[in-house]
């Protein structure tokens, strides 16, 4: 199941548990794409409560896109600004040369993911032990995405 159907599937079932309007909060940044804008600023979309940041999935089950218009730097600052809470990860990704534009916390075997595979091996060497002992390919899978990456 690719993350987006498991969202909405949880969404729903979550939504059932309490009976009452959810919002699943998605931290999409609407300057990476002009599909992510007009996916925020769609006036024909079902919205909560008329707010045009939200998006209505199905009955009382909405999306939230509360920092849709941040850019990365404001992320940051914010951070710092106001000692949130943040992933790690992305320091090391920091670290390791990945650009903040190419930054990505997700699920390690979609399309687009599978190009930073390697990087598991460096950030998260126990995380990456379980992979290659679970999923066939995994090791040939990021050698290969980096050899190609090379070449174009």
């Amino acid at each position: 199941m690719e993350f987006e159907d498991f969202v909405v599937e949880f969404a729903h079932w979550f939504q059932q548990q309490k009976g009452t309007p959810i919002a699943v909060l998605i931290g999409l940044r609407a300057d990476e794409s002009l599909h992510r804008f007009n996916t925020i600023k769609n006036s024909k979309k079902g919205k909560y409560k008329d707010k045009y940041w939200t998006t209505r999935l199905q009955k009382d089950v909405y999306t939230a896109y509360p920092i849709y218009d941040w850019k990365t730097k404001d992320i940051w600052i914010a951070n710092a600004r106001f000692s949130w809470d943040y992933n790690r990860i992305y320091e090391l990704m920091y670290k390791a040369g990945v650009p903040f534009s190419m930054q990505r916390l997700c699920q390690p075997f979609g399309d687009e993911q599978r190009k930073g595979l390697w990087l598991y091996k460096i950030l998260e060497p126990q995380t990456w032990q379980k992979l290659v002992g679970r999923v066939e390919g995994s090791n040939f899978g990021a050698r290969y995405c980096k050899e190609q990456g090379r070449k174009n």
